[in-house]
């Protein structure tokens, strides 16, 4: 069972596309052209405050049901489909109980050199968010269109069109919000990457994204200009690393004064053994806040992994994280001055049996480092468990 906390997603637009395909999994159970890939978790979870407040937060015991299916067609040529409805049911709470939807699309199209590539996902959860400060209700959707050619054997182009929307529902939290709700936005733009292969193992890109972001109501609409540089290194299997780093510079609607910032992407893997894996993430992003009509916040976050294979059965893992959420560029007099700085901590075991099914328990800490009379202060203790079977 899993709560989702947006601060610490990636963001993949940064990336050149061709760091971005995945790899198509083996076996299934055949449908006519399809390989499909069904899965089921079902689990348990205490949660102190599930709500995120500081004050009056609501403790409660939730139970949690996903089945999911994966649909996948071709092996170069491939299209992916998977939906996943996770029912969670709150026992003191139900006025949170809800079923969430997640769905995900993509088609690649490899050709004698030109290879096309169509990606869409959508999401509809209520989960507790510390942008938001709070439980809320969250919809996406994103799309992108690339398309990605060799030159030489040694320079690679890539090139898409995206777009994205964010949009908010029912809002459980205690700060005063514009009328009509929390804020969501429009994302769209276009990213274009050159990359030279330096090596077998090495590959320096250069890009270059152009975009426009618009609130909803009551918020500030920008367009935004991002130079990239990005390496990618990879010596086998088990080490490799990608960065990304650049300038965003953004012009904003009305009387607020351009900005220049800095933004990246960074991930990064190593398994030293075969027991034992690490993982890296950090990002930044800048998008309308949601809760202040007229501001923008500056999100970052950083996280580290570590799994760990116990037994031949039996494997445990560990991750640490912070994120910073802070005000940016504002219409006069709707700055805030929020600075808030969050730390997570989640440890876990697993436990695999009869082939197709696992059994799993895990501990988080959520905690914020800001002055604890802050609005968006808070601390959240969650423990569960799930059973998950796959094909």
């Amino acid at each position: 069972m899993t709560g989702g906390v947006t601060a610490f997603a990636q963001r993949a637009e940064y990336l050149p596309l061709e760091l971005l395909d995945p790899s198509r999994p083996e076996g299934g159970i055949r449908l006519w052209k399809f390989d499909l890939y069904p899965s089921v978790s079902a689990g348990g979870e205490y949660n102190d405050n599930v709500t995120y407040l500081r004050t009056g937060g609501s403790s409660d015991f939730v139970w949690s049901l996903s089945p999911s299916i994966t649909a996948v067609a071709g092996t170069v040529k491939r299209l992916s489909l998977t939906y996943t409805p996770s029912a969670h049911f709150y026992t003191r709470n139900s006025d949170y109980t809800r079923l969430n939807h997640g769905a995900s699309l993509g088609l690649a199209w490899p050709m004698a050199k030109l290879s096309l590539n169509f990606g869409a996902t959508y999401s509809d959860t209520l989960s507790a968010d510390v942008v938001v400060g709070s439980m809320a209700q969250s919809r996406s959707l994103s799309l992108t269109v690339g398309a990605s050619y060799p030159w030489t054997e040694k320079i690679s182009t890539s090139h898409n069109v995206r777009f994205s929307f964010q949009d908010y529902g029912n809002y459980y939290g205690t700060a005063a919000v514009p009328s009509g709700g929390l804020i969501g936005y429009l994302d769209w733009g276009t990213d274009h990457w050159a990359r030279y292969r330096y090596s077998e193992k090495t590959g320096f890109s250069l890009g270059v994204s152009v975009g426009q972001q618009n609130a909803q109501r009551n918020g500030v609409d920008s367009v935004y200009e991002r130079v990239l540089a990005s390496v990618d290194y990879s010596i086998t299997e088990k080490l490799s690393a990608t960065l990304a780093v650049g300038p965003e510079f953004r012009q904003y609607s009305g009387d607020t004064k351009d900005s220049l910032g800095l933004t990246f992407n960074a991930s990064g893997s190593w398994q030293p053994t075969d027991r034992t894996g690490f993982s890296l993430s950090a990002n930044r992003s800048q998008t309308p806040s949601p809760i202040v009509g007229g501001e923008n916040y500056v999100n970052t976050s950083v996280s580290l992994g570590v799994t760990q294979r116990l037994f031949d059965r039996i494997g445990a893992n560990a991750s640490i994280g912070y994120s910073n959420v802070s005000s940016g560029k504002s219409a006069a007099g709707a700055s805030t001055g929020r600075d808030d700085d969050y730390i997570f901590g989640r440890i876990g075991f697993s436990l695999v049996f009869a082939r197709k099914w696992s059994f799993s328990v895990h501990y988080e800490r959520r905690e914020s480092l800001s002055d604890n009379t802050a609005s968006y202060a808070f601390s959240n203790n969650r423990a569960g468990f799930d059973l998950t079977w796959r094909y």
